[in-house]
């Protein structure tokens, strides 16, 4: 079996790094890059579409900087990451993974 892409989905709990030891070690063995994703969904409109969006942008850009400090235990996998906006759908095609 040819393994070109191992993804990794994380929501930054403390069970997700056991999680990420593994898909590092499969990306390893397989050569393959290993895709560090997370999902954020925006909220539930309750106020103002204002301050709703000023809190999703707000949650958003923390989501990236968490996201951007997720490391693979094995530095020498090739890493991208990936914040997926949105609600995800099943068989996803446009996700750009």
């Amino acid at each position: 079996m040819n393994v070109q892409k191992i993804l990794f989905a994380t929501d930054f709990s403390p069970s997700s790094e056991t999680a990420l030891a593994v898909a590092t070690s499969l990306a390893k063995t397989n050569g393959a890059e290993l895709i560090i994703a997370h999902s954020e969904v925006p909220p539930a409109v309750y106020g103002g579409e204002e301050l709703v969006g000023a809190i999703y942008e707000l949650n958003t850009q923390q989501a990236q900087e968490q996201l951007d400090l997720v490391r693979p235990t094995d530095l020498t996998v090739r890493v991208r990451r990936v914040l997926l906006l949105g609600a995800l759908k099943a068989g996803c095609n446009d996700c750009e993974l």
